[in-house]
């Protein structure tokens, strides 16, 4: 098991509408950006996942922490389950 720190941006969800809220004083291309990063960050744990032979089961932006520094992590832990594919055995 993985303890991960806590995420002082909290839940994707809850930074994303944040951010929306504030999008007057930001530049549209730098909010562009940042979402492709989540994206790709988002992706990349889901990869791990499945690297580790593991389904997620509830991926939504609730479930994302973000951190301090804006990288985001893949949580709830208890959607979490082994998986059943043969080639992971």
């Amino acid at each position: 098991m993985k303890v991960l720190k806590i995420a002082d941006n909290g839940d994707l969800k809850s930074y994303l509408l944040s951010m929306m809220s504030n999008s007057q004083d930001s530049n549209p291309e730098i909010i562009k950006h940042e979402y492709l990063r989540f994206n790709r960050q988002i992706a990349s744990g889901m990869v791990y996942l499945s690297d580790m032979c593991l389904v997620h089961r509830d991926l939504a932006a609730r479930n994302i922490l973000v951190s301090e520094d804006k990288i985001c992590k893949v949580s709830y832990l208890l959607a979490l389950c082994s998986s059943l594919l043969a080639q992971c055995t």
